[in-house]
């Protein structure tokens, strides 16, 4: 079966430089914590503290992030470029679990480059147009909600990277 659907994407051009802003946006961000998780086991309380303890601003949780400078080296020079997969832990969990195929959209992947005149960009897909094709209303108000806080966390991102600056 092929299905197809049209996506959003954002490219902002960031005010602050890549250094600045992915510090900026680490700093904002909560850490995925598996050991907690795996101490917590089925008890949903002791769960829900723990994904509490791991959010960051606008709730958001950095699950990874990859540094894409060496893959890119092995095909000419290093770039700059990191790929983000942020979330909500809980509301990953929850929108998973209502239908397992948005194991594919979440967490969000975030890609933070630098140009080749040094000009820093963040581009993502916007998280209501992946999740609207499940014809689902929770988990597309989800994706609008997500969709706020992912502006909201570059947005304040680059505020305190400019600052740096």
């Amino acid at each position: 079966m092929e299905t197809q659907y049209t996506v959003t994407h954002i490219s902002i051009k960031l005010a602050s430089g890549f250094d600045e802003f992915t510090q900026a946006l680490e700093a904002a961000l909560g850490r995925l914590n598996v050991a907690a998780l795996t101490t917590a086991g089925h008890d949903a309380d002791a769960t829900n503290l723990a994904i509490k303890a791991m959010q960051g601003e606008e709730g958001m949780t950095l699950f990874n992030v990859e540094d894409l400078g060496h893959l890119l080296s092995l095909n000419g020079p290093s770039r700059t470029a990191k790929r983000y997969f942020i979330g909500n832990y809980l509301r990953a969990s929850q929108i998973i679990s209502t239908d397992l195929r948005l194991g594919l959209y979440a967490p969000l992947r975030v890609l933070v480059y630098e140009a080749d005149d040094q000009t820093a960009y963040v581009e993502y897909d916007l998280p209501s147009s992946q999740f609207s094709r499940f014809g689902n209303e929770l988990i597309t108000q989800s994706g609008f909600g997500l969709d706020n806080k992912l502006k909201n966390l570059i947005t304040l991102a680059d505020e305190r990277g400019k600052l740096k600056n």
